[in-house]
């Protein structure tokens, strides 16, 4: 049973793709809606 168990190196591996995963999702988010707004201005 202690195969199953999370080390702690691997909850922080996963955090920092979790985190790294949400910021290229809302960075892109935001890229997308400044060209549409650039584009709406033009």
């Amino acid at each position: 049973m202690n195969a199953l168990r999370i080390r702690p190196t691997q909850a922080l591996v996963a955090a920092l793709i979790a985190v790294a995963g949400f910021a290229a999702t809302v960075g892109g988010t935001v890229v997308g809606y400044q060209q549409v707004a650039s584009q709406a201005v033009a």
